[in-house]
């Protein structure tokens, strides 16, 4: 095995182990949602019970709160989760760009010396790493799947009022 298939399998590795964590924090974002979401209907159900104790500025004022709450809550779900998605996509970029040049180096340094140095390295190191990369795999398949079952959960549970946080992911998702 060369360092080049090497190379490649040590990318596989990395893009796997990248597309799982961005599944993980699109399954953090979906969690976010939901709990805003159940905080905001327990609110104005506790609301609703408690109406008719408190007078028309309170409820108007305790409505403000929860919305102006409600909409820190979403807006810090969404800037956190965008950042550490910008930021795996920057990670994988970069250790994907430096492998690909260590592989590139060292192909340079084989064809000037005719001295393959690196050949008896990757030829034990490559079955380590395609199990490693099997292991990215399955676990960028679960973190897939839970990502998955989690927005059809939220999707299924929905309801049809539009709250603080629904404009905020709306807006987000605008081009």
């Amino acid at each position: 095995m060369t360092a080049k298939s090497l190379a490649t399998v040590t990318t596989d590795l990395i893009n796997a182990y990248g597309n799982a964590t961005q599944h993980v924090i699109n399954a953090n974002r979906t969690g976010g949602e939901r709990i805003v979401d159940t905080v905001e209907k327990r609110w104005e159900v506790a609301l609703a019970a408690t109406g008719p104790k408190w007078t028309d500025e309170a409820r108007r004022q305790a409505l403000a709160a929860q919305r102006l709450l409600g909409g820190y809550c979403a807006r810090s779900i969404s800037l956190t989760t965008m950042g550490a998605d910008t930021l795996v996509q920057h990670v994988v970029r970069l250790a994907t760009g430096a492998v690909d040049q260590t592989a590139a180096n060292a192909s340079r340094f084989e064809a000037q010396t005719g001295f393959s140095s690196l050949n008896p390295l990757a030829i034990p190191a490559a079955p380590a790493a395609q199990a490693a990369s099997e292991i990215a795999r399955q676990f960028e398949l679960k973190a897939a799947e839970l990502a998955s079952r989690l927005a059809q959960e939220n999707g299924e549970s929905e309801a049809k009022r539009v709250t603080p946080f629904r404009k905020a992911r709306t807006a987000n998702k605008a081009p």
